[in-house]
């Protein structure tokens, strides 16, 4: 069916070519209804446009069959009954469309045997959602999750109530310098009392394996260093915790720690990841998902018992199969699967570690395929609590005047909507051509880390073009994602990642020739696979103004650095007395802009001829200032001020004073998250990306009715 309605898409899209006029609107609705439902994940939209356009007589009988095909696949994604009327009438209405109806046929046909209504499931939308995934508390009282991001700035594992949406710390707290360290991945005890949890640290020796109360009193470390082990389950009976050890070489570890003689044993070795393991309710049986091959996506569910006799796969397809969770009476498993085009619900019957009828689907529509839908657990009362999270980041050239008026009409999107995630975009030095991220939902090679295309954007012709340069991402900080940087000719960018060279991944700084469509390490570290380490070619790059040299800020964002790109000597021009955040060089090399690590309140700059630094502008406890860079004749310095909606342009002269408000962003987008800027300050240009996320969290009752 899959293919089949991929193959309908293609069709539906790719072939109106050198049609008569008459039918042209009707093509450019039925593209527009594609693109709302498989692009934008718009469902509601999509379902007007096929519908106006099956009650519109002047369109031509194959198109409205083909809007009544896909009006049908909208709500059977929403789990809407009117799915059903809609393949009756594309059946009885349309049988001269033979091809279109097949498929409306099978449709129906699926959909009854399913019984997609969800008669009896109560699906309760909380009040609160943390977007960190977690696990609920057995009595459904608490949420058990990671923040990575506290009122400090720092990661640490964090028990919310759920009635009155207090929290409070319940770990150890780590850290975003290096050595990075940080708690991950809390799971509770089967009665609620205690949770476990592992202590990451770069420093590997510093790695540790935690069990501590549920309010963070007695906090013990289990194992450390090379014996420290990363916890998934806790069996029912209190007996086990269910581990990987990921310090073997070339793989994983599943094993099965004791609790009460701290023995280990081994169940399964693999170099595939897994996302959610549980026990079965009598402890004899762990189900867990794991990709379906090295560096995929995609997953399928397996089953394996405590006695080491079974471990087989209990689903297999092209879907993405994963979150697997047993239900109470320990019948069947629960898991999502994107098979129909969303994040649903899904159940197997389940007796003696083996299925024993095929999966059915329970709930449809708990999250966009390509989003996150998170099992975050079943409670003693039978609710199942799950957190389903989407985004989508897009790119969009806005023309302002500079005198804190916006130009009216002037936002473009560039970025393609079947993309959903673009990010950096930076204009080219004569503003024609805009450089940005494009990254990629899968990967196949086994890399950890996400893959990433460079593509350009011109802005005469309208046209995208995909470099040929593919990376991964550096290592997980944000400060080491890729952001470009143009040369001053316009010929060069320059961005960080890794590369795949002859088999081993190259880490570091690449310049990417756009005529010659070559790359050069500028930065290197050979065969660097470590990703939660903190890589040695340091951060925020950007050419001098001659393009010869490289600016860029040191591992440990205190000293500043030239390097001559020919001849690689490195310069020490500035040392800072505690860690900077982002800094922009002036066009004449003397004087340099920047944010301390954590204050994004206040900027600075500094003359390099004296090392002598001032307070140039600070904002008010709701605000932060980002740092954007200096006009040509180096009198002013620009920043933006605000929050991620809106915000203004301001500028400041280096001898101090007031600062200059030079464009006011109220209004400029309706939604989103102004998340990167970047702008041609003589011209005004703004390349901008803009993220929409949208993270709920659920409860459904009646599940387990029999």
């Amino acid at each position: 069916m899959k293919n089949l309605h991929f193959g309908l898409l293609v069709f539906g899209l790719l072939c109106f070519q050198h049609v008569p006029l008459h039918s042209q609107n009707g093509q450019k609705m039925f593209q527009k209804g594609m693109i709302q439902e498989q692009g934008e994940g718009n469902l509601t939209e999509a379902i007007a446009i096929y519908d106006a356009m099956v009650n519109d007589v002047e369109v031509n009988r194959t198109l409205r069959a083909k809007a009544l095909l896909q009006l049908g696949i909208c709500y059977e994604k929403l789990g809407n009954q009117k799915a059903i009327r809609a393949y009756q009438k594309l059946i009885t209405e349309y049988a001269d469309q033979t091809n279109i109806v097949a498929l409306g046929k099978e449709n129906l046909k699926g959909l009854i045997q399913r019984n997609i209504n969800n008669e009896g499931i109560v699906a309760t939308k909380m009040l609160f959602a943390q977007g960190d995934g977690g696990v609920i508390s057995p009595n459904g009282r608490f949420l058990l999750h990671v923040d990575w991001s506290n009122e400090n700035g720092q990661p640490a594992i964090n028990i919310k109530n759920i009635e009155t949406k207090k929290s409070q710390i319940v770990s150890k707290v780590g850290t975003w310098n290096a050595p990075v360290k940080f708690p991950d991945n809390p799971i509770w005890s089967p009665d609620g009392k205690q949770f476990t949890y592992f202590w990451y640290d770069a420093n590997l020796e510093g790695c540790e394996f935690h069990i501590a109360n549920a309010d963070g009193t007695n906090d013990k470390v289990i194992a450390k260093g090379k014996d420290a082990l990363y916890p998934i389950a806790w069996s029912p009976d209190g007996k086990y915790i269910l581990c990987v050890n990921e310090s073997i070489q070339g793989g994983n570890e599943v094993i099965l720690f004791s609790l009460k003689d701290k023995s280990r044993r081994v169940l399964k070795s693999t170099k595939k990841y897994g996302r959610k393991a549980n026990f079965s309710p009598d402890s004899k049986f762990i189900v867990h998902d794991m990709q379906q091959s090295e560096g995929s996506r995609d997953m399928d569910i397996y089953i394996m018992s405590l006695d080491g006799l079974a471990d087989h796969k209990i689903t297999s397809n092209t879907a993405n199969d994963l979150e697997p969770i047993w239900s109470p009476d320990g019948k069947y498993i629960l898991f999502i699967s994107d098979r129909h085009g969303t994040n649903d619900l899904w159940k197997v019957g389940i007796k003696k570690g083996k299925t024993i009828e095929v999966p059915e689907l329970v709930k449809s529509n708990l999250g966009k395929r390509g989003g996150k839908t998170t099992i975050l657990g079943i409670t003693k009362d039978q609710a199942l609590y799950y957190e389903t999270m989407s985004s989508r980041s897009d790119i969009y050239v806005l023309n302002g005047d500079m005198s804190g008026q916006p130009v009216l009409n002037s936002t473009k999107r560039i970025s393609k909507l079947i993309v959903k995630e673009n990010t950096n975009p930076v204009i080219s030095p004569d503003q024609r051509y805009v450089a940005f991220v494009k990254w990629e939902l899968f990967k196949d090679d086994g890399i950890i880390g996400r893959p990433f295309t460079l593509v350009i954007y011109d802005r005469q012709t309208d046209e995208l073009k995909e470099t040929p340069l593919r990376l991964y991402t550096l290592a997980q900080l944000y400060f080491y994602y890729p952001k470009p940087k143009w040369s001053p000719d316009g010929s060069k960018i320059m961005i960080q990642g890794r590369k795949k060279v002859n088999g081993a991944l190259h880490a570091g700084v690449f310049i990417y020739n756009l005529e010659l469509e070559t790359s050069q390490a500028v930065l290197e570290m050979a065969d660097y696979k470590t990703f939660t380490d903190i890589p040695s070619t340091g951060t925020d790059h950007t050419f001098s103004i001659d393009g010869k040299s490289i600016y860029y800020l040191n591992s440990d964002r205190k000293n500043i650095l030239k390097l001559d790109i020919d001849s690689r000597k490195e310069t020490v021009i500035y040392t800072s007395p505690v860690e900077i955040s982002n800094f922009k060089i002036s066009n004449d090399l003397s004087l340099i802009a920047f944010n301390y690590y954590e204050n994004y309140k206040e900027a600075y700059i500094v003359d390099v001829t004296d090392g002598v630094s001032k307070k140039i502008a600070e904002t008010d406890d709701s605000n932060t200032i980002l740092l954007i860079g200096w006009n040509l004749e180096n009198t002013h310095f620009y920043f933006r001020v605000g929050d991620s909606q809106s915000g203004t342009i301001q500028r400041v002269s280096i001898k101090g004073g007031k600062t200059e408000l030079v464009y006011n962003m109220e209004n400029s987008f309706a939604d989103g998250e102004i998340r990167e800027i970047d702008i041609n300050l003589h011209s005004g240009s703004m390349a901008i990306q803009l993220g929409v996320q949208n993270i709920e969290m659920w409860k459904l009752e009646g599940l387990f009715k029999d």
